[in-house]
């Protein structure tokens, strides 16, 4: 386009909207070199960079004496080996308003036009000026570290994994901690020259994905002058940072502390205790026992929750909780049991101890010991239980004989009375009554110390099977007897009458417990020692096992240690009444002849009463 008037009209449409620095130019050219111009068109940002820069002046005359050393020149000519491609011109500061400016831009150059844009780049030269003496103020710092400090670009395959890194930088420690001084260059990669390079590469693809790592280095002296080292790799934007402190010095105190830290660890874990620790407000839990996992049948990352604690509290537990609480907020510390459930759903008993405990940062928190005493629990109620028997029995045992003594002087003057009266309903009344009486004292008396009676060796199966047909009127109608006997003839010594008793006492509370329709099973084995509801420990010997189970809803665990009592009785859970001295008599009677009684009870699944009796020598 040779018109200049048009040229200029379209340029200047452009530059109506245009918020640049740009200049159109006429440009003169002698044996294909850029020699002068004319401007022909300019936004009005120019005036900012040049005021005389107007359209209608020449270049030589614009710049003068700078016209071969201009930027524009130079770049111009550059340009004319690439027609209509625009160059970036070199930057030149100068004063404008008072104040130093820099400028850069581009030129783009054809036979018959040449444009030049302008750009103010002081802003940007300041920024950079200025990121650049922050990182040289920051290489200085990590140059003044004790620590080697070597900055890493990563090298990428295809896929985008981690493959090798090149050093950009490295620290004076750096430099004196590894003795390959050009493995430390910068723009060396670092496969051909770390001597753990399988190792690092995992610890820097780890670093690079956002997970920092922490390495402990042990070399041998071809490597570095130093023996024991720990490495860090962290990602910092774009670069990979590898942080490397000669532990050398401090190696034995590492293993002092590793020694210490292993005893502490192994004696927490060998502890018949749990360990808790918590931050006030924090749900999860500072340290955790490892054998908090067996405890509560959970994950030890279950029982990292607090909240996972507070739900296996029993619910009826829910007050003693509230005290818990209220006694570690106030007084700062709490001993007690608690009940807690497993994942399985059963109970136990917990010992509990809480202390509140400042952290070292400052939080208030506390620390807890959980012990199961589940065993030692049942061992001391066992313990009373056996007590209360022994002091029931030397009072009944007491109270039976004296009552006794009496009811012999009752019954003789009823006797004496009918023989003078002759036949009356008042004294059968009373006699019956005194007959019932002495029953009572009979069996108190079982109870207190067993009562005389005719030893004999006895065959067990052969026993049960003549008392059978008592024992099916017994259950019948309400449930069905069923019996297993052992093929081994297992001989006892005891008063056959006492030992019907024994059996009969325990078929009838196996009825009562029965629902409508349930089954009463009898069974006789032999077995390697006998087992006792009291602390008594039987000495291992054979005895004879004579069970009886019922299909009921089994023994409550709050009456389980009282059953044995005389008057005591549980049949309020059932449709019948009695006189409570159907268990006491057996406790009695099994004791006396050297035996043992047992119970095992499942809520709502049956009872079992066992009663153990020495096996009589085969003659």
């Amino acid at each position: 386009m040779d018109d200049p008037s048009i040229l200029r009209e379209i340029l200047g449409q452009i530059g109506l909207t245009s918020t640049r620095a740009i200049a159109a130019v006429k440009p003169v050219f002698v044996d294909g070199v850029f020699v002068d111009g004319t401007v022909l068109w300019i936004t009005d940002k120019v005036l900012e960079f040049n005021p005389r820069a107007v359209p209608g002046i020449s270049l030589l005359e614009l710049w003068g004496d700078r016209w071969a050393t201009h930027p524009t020149t130079i770049t111009a000519n550059l340009a004319l080996q690439q027609p209509g491609v625009p160059l970036r011109q070199p930057t030149v500061t100068r004063e404008v308003n008072g104040r130093d400016r820099t400028f850069g831009g581009t030129v783009t150059i054809t036979e018959s036009l040449l444009i030049v844009e302008y750009e103010d780049l002081t802003d940007i030269v300041t920024r950079e000026q200025a990121a650049e003496a922050s990182e040289h103020n920051f290489r200085d710092l990590l140059d003044g570290l004790d620590a080697g400090v070597v900055l890493l670009r990563p090298i990428l395959d295809a896929d985008g994994s981690f493959s090798d890194a090149e050093i950009t930088w490295t620290n004076v420690a750096s430099r004196r901690m590894w003795l390959n001084q050009e493995g430390l260059k910068v723009g060396t990669r670092v496969a051909p020259v770390y001597y753990d390079l399988d190792d690092w590469l995992l610890a820097a693809r780890s670093a690079w994905n956002g997970q920092p790592t922490v390495r402990m280095l042990t070399v041998d002296p071809s490597v570095a002058p130093w023996t024991s080292a720990t490495e860090m790799l962290r990602r910092v934007g774009d670069t990979l940072v590898e942080l490397t402190i000669d532990r050398t010095q401090d190696k034995v105190l590492l293993d002092s502390l590793a020694e210490a830290d292993y005893r502490f660890a192994s004696l927490i874990d060998d502890l018949p205790l749990t360990v808790l620790v918590a931050q006030n407000g924090e749900d999860h839990l500072e340290f955790v026992s490892p054998n908090a996992a067996s405890l509560m049948g959970r994950s030890l990352h279950e029982l990292r929750s607090f909240s996972t604690w507070v739900a296996s509290v029993h619910p009826d537990e829910a007050a003693a909780a509230r005290v818990i609480t209220r006694n570690v907020t106030q007084k700062g510390h709490h001993e007690g049991t608690l009940r807690l459930l497993r994942a399985d759903g059963s109970d136990f008993v917990a010992s509990l101890r809480l202390a509140r405990r400042i952290s070292p940062t400052g939080r208030e928190g506390y620390i807890g010991i959980i012990a199961d005493i589940s065993d030692q629990q049942r061992l001391i109620d066992r313990l009373a239980s056996g007590e209360r028997l022994e002091t029931l029995g030397r009072t009944a045992g007491s109270i039976a004989h004296d009552f006794n003594n009496l009811l012999m002087i009752v019954s003789g003057n009823i006797e004496r009375a009918r023989g003078q009266v002759g036949e009356s309903i008042a004294l059968d009344t009373a006699q019956v009554a005194s007959q019932r009486a002495a029953e009572l004292a009979s069996s108190l008396l079982s109870f207190a110390r067993g009562r005389q009676g005719s030893p004999r060796r006895l065959q067990i199966d052969q026993f049960l099977r003549n008392f059978e047909p008592i024992l099916h009127g017994v259950t019948h109608p309400r449930a069905a007897l069923d019996r297993e006997y052992a093929d081994q003839q297992l001989v006892v010594v005891a008063d056959e009458s006492h030992l019907q008793q024994i059996v009969l006492n325990l078929v009838t509370n196996a009825r009562d417990a029965s629902p409508a329709g349930g089954t009463v099973r009898v069974a006789a084995r032999l077995a390697d020692r006998a087992y006792c509801h009291l602390l008594d420990q039987p000495p291992r010997a054979p005895h004879v096992a004579i069970s009886v189970s019922d299909e009921g809803e089994g023994v409550p665990p709050h009456i389980a240690s009282r059953i044995w009592e005389p008057f005591f009785s549980g049949r309020e859970l059932t449709d019948r009444s009695g006189t409570g001295l159907g268990l006491s008599t057996v406790h009695g009677l099994a004791h006396q002849y050297g035996g043992h009684v047992q119970l095992e009870t499942v809520p709502g699944k049956g009872t079992t009463f066992t009663v153990y009796l020495p096996l009589a020598i085969t003659e």
